[in-house]
């Protein structure tokens, strides 16, 4: 049974997948929050950090799009994000000189203690 916060009333869930599935959201919520709280010290975000660490993985030819690709998120707020972590420092773009109209995406600065850590500097 499933308590909602509004009303306090039981509601029984039509089938076993909705539990699943509310119980995935609570613990990829929590999750999200704690991580959350451990980068606010490094004044990253946990979409940031999935940026920089990707960006890692993916070396000095990532692109906006294959960045997009890897992370599930859609070109557009790639794009956006990248832009302001451009202007936070945290990393460089460039425009591809064999292709004028590719962007080369950079960290600014290495990871520290990668793969796999969480500690980034500025």
């Amino acid at each position: 049974m499933i308590q909602t916060s509004q009303t306090e009333e039981k509601v029984a869930p039509a089938d076993l997948d909705f539990e699943l599935w509310v119980a995935l959201f609570r613990a990829r919520d929590a999750i999200y929050r704690l991580r959350q709280k451990e980068l606010s010290q490094y004044n990253l975000t946990a979409e940031q950090s999935v940026v920089l660490y990707t960006l890692h993985e993916l070396g000095d030819n990532a692109t906006p799009a294959a960045l997009a690709r890897r992370i599930f998120r859609k070109s557009q707020s790639v794009s956006e994000m990248l832009e302001r972590m451009r202007r936070d420092g945290l990393i460089t773009k460039t425009k591809d000189l064999e292709r004028r109209n590719m962007v080369r995406v950079r960290l600014a600065q290495p990871i520290v203690n990668p793969p796999g850590g969480s500690r980034f500097t500025r």
